[in-house]
């Protein structure tokens, strides 16, 4: 699996373009992205699916720029989170000082939960950072794209309407997947699960 990653955003979100049997697979859509979406229109790629890891306001407020330039892809979020998305994001930016006006998402926000599985990935259920998180394993490829609930030498933060209980739940079963499984986080660098599953204890 060939994986192409950019960083933007106002607070450094990380964002994963995949091909798998002919389809296009965006994995979030942070504010900042529609550069890098143009070059990848203008080299003949297509964004066929949008994967949500979560819903938080950094991971989906480049979704206006890239359905304006692939208008059919279909989005994906965990149902959990679509409070989040079209209601509570603006509560959260508040809390930071940052005016709503800035909040732009699809109107109306047309979305599917997640099956068990799409296109190269088991999708892993891993609430905790918020109430549906989750993970995209690819158990051929030896990779989990973990969006905030695991980073390197980190996990994800659980003030702005996560549970810190639930989030050591699920990543207890991110650390059953193979050791040498390469995590692929929503921000910072890559790292493996078995450097995570030593310092977490687990």
């Amino acid at each position: 699996m060939t994986i192409n990653k950019k960083t933007t955003g106002m607070v450094g979100t990380n964002s994963y373009y995949i091909e798998f049997e002919g389809k296009g697979y965006l994995i979030d859509a942070p504010d900042g992205i529609v550069r890098w979406i143009n070059e990848l229109k203008n080299e003949g790629k297509a964004i066929d699916y949008i994967l949500l890891t979560h819903g938080h306001f950094d991971h989906v407020m480049g979704l206006v720029d890239v359905l304006s330039l692939f208008p059919e892809a279909k989005v994906y979020l965990s149902k959990e989170d679509e409070r989040l998305v079209t209601d509570n994001n603006k509560d959260i930016l508040l809390s930071f000082g940052i005016p709503t006006s800035i909040y732009t998402i699809p109107s109306p926000f047309i979305y599917s939960d997640y099956p068990s599985s799409i296109g190269p990935f088991t999708v892993i259920r891993t609430p905790g950072h918020t109430k549906g998180g989750v993970c995209l394993y690819s158990e051929k490829d030896g990779l989990v794209f973990s969006g905030d609930t695991l980073f390197e030498e980190g996990e994800g933060r659980t003030d702005l309407g996560g549970d810190w209980r639930v989030l050591m739940d699920s990543l207890k079963i991110l650390c059953l997947l193979p050791e040498n499984t390469t995590v692929f986080p929503g921000h910072g660098g890559k790292t493996v699960i078995k450097s995570e599953k030593r310092r977490l204890g687990f």
